[in-house]
């Protein structure tokens, strides 16, 4: 039973330290899926007006990345966000790409985690069964905490705040001037989960 007790230690202390750094010159490779279906605030800037909408959406993200970590436990690269959004009958796509910066405290096994992310594209929306084009800039801010499976698997949990501006040329919707520019601001706060390879 002491053999028994001593192995377990010993194979705790391993464990450990087996977590103990992010090394420089590592790749970082990510999924994460970030779901909101908390209040989110709509502002519509057109002819120098600002119109706010307090709403409810529900909305699903997708986020792939692939990074290097240029020192230890500090990441950058680059990362696409797909996210997919409803309210009522209408549907948003967008689809951004950008950087990513990630840090890591710490060095067990549990360790938490902030993360930034920026991106531009664009936006493909559904609204009364026309289907509109439009730029778009992005930008998502969080922490969270990364549990480390192994030396090179860990699941990732956390929380981010969203913000996303459209750019409308030609809005087709029958309450603005076609031909003008309409600029629409989201943001709000979502729940994230997703998995990380160090590679």
């Amino acid at each position: 039973m002491k053999t028994f007790f001593s192995a377990l230690a010993v194979l705790f202390t391993v464990s450990t330290f087996s977590f103990s750094q992010l090394n420089e010159g590592s790749i970082h490779l990510a999924g994460s899926s970030d779901f909101s279906f908390l209040s989110v605030n709509q502002k519509v800037e057109f002819d120098g007006e600002d119109t706010d909408n307090a709403t409810k959406t529900s909305e699903l993200k997708l986020k792939p990345s692939i990074g290097y970590f240029v020192v230890d436990n500090f990441a950058l690269g680059l990362s696409i966000d797909y996210a997919r959004s409803k309210e009522d009958k209408d549907i948003s796509t967008n689809y951004l790409i950008g950087p990513y910066a990630i840090y890591y405290f710490g060095n067990s096994n549990v360790r938490p985690f902030l993360r930034g992310d920026f991106g531009y594209g664009q936006v493909i929306q559904n609204y009364d069964g026309e289907k509109q084009k439009a730029k778009a800039f992005g930008y998502d801010l969080g922490g969270g905490v990364a549990v480390f499976l192994g030396n090179h698997v860990s699941l990732d949990f956390g929380i981010a705040y969203f913000n996303s501006t459209t750019t409308y040329d030609e809005l087709q919707l029958n309450y603005y001037s076609e031909g003008s520019e309409v600029k629409l601001i989201t943001d709000g706060f979502g729940v994230t989960g997703g998995i990380s390879v160090y590679l």
